[in-house]
């Protein structure tokens, strides 16, 4: 007999069971009781039977390889990914220490890394998204002729990726498709939104007005949905402006007039589209615009690239740094910092490279001096790739990849104006208009 943690164990440390999806259903999910004929004859495989949960020992010497696990609790899950465990480097042989953790986040590092790179995989105690997957692979997919301790081979990236498309499997099980609060209006919207009214009356020609009072609808959702999980793990910044419009006021939408002041149409989707002759117009020229910009307006951004194509050809990194002294200065930020890895900085009279996002963090308040093509002393239609990047060295032809990177914003910008577009005000402070 053993407890549930000693069941984790002993499947981590002799088994790869958590790469199969029929474990994760019984261990993580509420099981279907089983007839002792069903049983896997499958290794530390787990059943319920009628009077426990039992997994399948192969290496007991008894003629009964059942093995009972004795704390599990009826009608519940044998685990939880966000149950807390500590684990050490008889779990995980690229821990150096014990380590507190969550089930999840443990069995996302076996499956990712660990199963592929072993003692050299990267232990990530944190939320994991793809998005820091993807910044981990850049920092460390190396040519062969590069490879260092550290570093993760090209195959290596491909099997890993491959591994977190398994992930998606798993999302029976971990998603929250729904709740009762993210399907339903905030009680009382309607209360607050003739409070409002009231108090913005006669101002709503003023698009700073509508920003303030669109703004002030979303806060009341945001309150009703602040301790919901589905709209912690699923709403984005899309899907809360949709529900600003399902459930506030529908606003005053995108036409092709430009940038026109015009009153917003008052009613939320949920009381039923306005006909009035002012605000029909409103509603058509938002879908047709967004239409367009989907279609037919992305042709700009293929237009862009090859502009740049043509002007950028003739353009070639070379692999030999330049001398120059000089760079462009910037004020780092916890927004821009990121932008810092692989760029030189001045220190004093030498150029050092950030190498890393700890690097990067310590200059975070810091004006500096960052190498720049702008400042390049490369001679004839060369930039060095120190004044580039250094992740552009030995890539001579690699300028097209800048240009498809300023061409992609536009293709994003055209494509977000059929979701996620709303009216927002800033705050321009003239200094930041003065050079």
């Amino acid at each position: 007999m053993l407890t549930k943690l000693e069941y984790l164990e002993k499947v981590v440390k002799a088994t790869k069971l958590y790469e199969d999806k029929r474990w994760h259903l019984m261990c993580f999910a509420i099981p279907i009781e089983k007839n002792i004929s069903d049983i896997r004859k499958e290794n530390y495989f787990p059943i319920l039977l009628s009077d426990g949960f039992y997994y399948y020992n192969e290496e007991n010497t008894t003629e009964n390889k059942l093995e009972k696990i004795v704390d599990y609790n009826r009608n519940e899950p044998l685990f939880r990914y966000s149950d807390e465990i500590e684990i050490d480097s008889t779990w995980m042989t690229n821990l150096s220490q014990k380590t507190k953790t969550r089930i999840g986040i443990m069995i996302i590092n076996l499956i990712v890394f660990y199963s592929v790179l072993g003692k050299r995989a990267p232990f990530l105690n944190e939320e994991i998204t793809t998005d820091k997957i993807e910044k981990l692979l850049a920092k460390k997919v190396r040519n062969p002729d590069e490879m260092t301790s550290d570093s993760i081979s090209v195959q290596e990236m491909c099997k890993i990726i491959d591994r977190v498309y398994f992930l998606s499997n798993l999302s029976d099980i971990v998603n929250i498709a729904s709740t009762e609060k993210i399907i339903s209006p905030p009680p009382g919207i309607n209360e607050e939104k003739k409070r409002l009214l009231k108090e913005y009356e006669g101002q709503l020609n003023d698009p700073v007005k509508v920003v303030e009072l669109e703004n002030k609808l979303l806060d009341y959702d945001s309150r009703y949905l602040a301790d919901d999980p589905a709209a912690k793990h699923l709403l984005s910044s899309k899907t809360r402006d949709a529900r600003k419009k399902l459930y506030g006021i529908f606003g005053s939408g995108l036409d092709f007039a430009g940038n026109k002041p015009k009153k917003p149409v008052i009613n939320s989707l949920n009381e039923g589209l306005s006909v009035t002759e002012e605000d029909i117009p409103i509603y058509f020229n938002d879908l047709r615009y967004g239409s367009y910009s989907r279609g037919f307006a992305t042709k700009k951004s293929g237009y862009t690239y090859k502009i740049l194509i043509r002007s950028l050809t003739g353009i070639t990194i070379d692999s030999t740094p330049c001398n120059t002294k000089k760079g462009i200065k910037r004020m780092i930020t916890e927004k821009n910092y990121i932008k810092l890895l692989n760029r030189y900085i001045k220190r004093g009279d030498n150029w050092i490279l950030i190498e890393n996002d700890t690097q990067a963090k310590e200059l975070i308040g810091k004006e500096i001096e960052i190498r720049s093509p702008m400042y390049c002393t490369k001679e004839g239609n060369k930039i060095c790739y120190r004044c580039l990047n250094e992740g552009y060295k030995d890539q001579p032809n690699a300028v097209s990849n800048i240009a498809s990177e300023i061409s992609a914003v536009f293709m994003g910008m055209f494509l977000k104006l059929m979701h996620n577009t709303k009216l927002e005000s800033r705050n321009i402070d003239l200094e930041d208009l003065t050079y």
